[in-house]
């Protein structure tokens, strides 16, 4: 799986900085052959989690009117941008996960899903 995409516009940065496990869609397109996601859009949602502190949960009712979801990104505390093992559980399949922690995103795939190749930013 390759992964291209532009990084957030500052109003992300600044939604997703402001505290852990927030949560932004990522909206774009999945070419199958070869297996490339391109992330066009970010949009912030609700983060619905009864811990929010400890995970992320969107309810479909906040993905309504949101088409063409490729993943999710969200926000982790100041320390290393490593997705959880709750992140990798609960990422949906056939979608990509990234953490964004004080400027650095590292970029998931579900647990068991296949690994990512590479990661172009443009």
């Amino acid at each position: 799986m390759l992964i291209m995409f532009h990084p957030p516009p500052e109003d992300v940065v600044d939604y997703l900085g402001s505290e852990p496990e927030r949560v932004c869609v990522m909206q774009g397109v999945c070419i199958d052959n070869p297996h490339v996601v391109v992330v066009t859009d970010y949009i912030p949602v609700a983060n619905s989690s009864s811990s929010p502190e400890l995970t992320f949960e969107v309810r479909k009712r906040d993905l309504r009117g949101i088409d063409y979801i490729v993943g999710f990104m969200h926000s982790h505390e100041e320390s290393l941008p490593d997705p959880s093992p709750a992140d990798l559980l609960g990422l949906p399949l056939g979608t990509v996960g990234a953490v964004w922690c004080a400027g650095a995103i590292e970029w998931y795939t579900p647990s068991g899903a296949a690994p990512i190749d590479g990661v172009i930013s443009r």
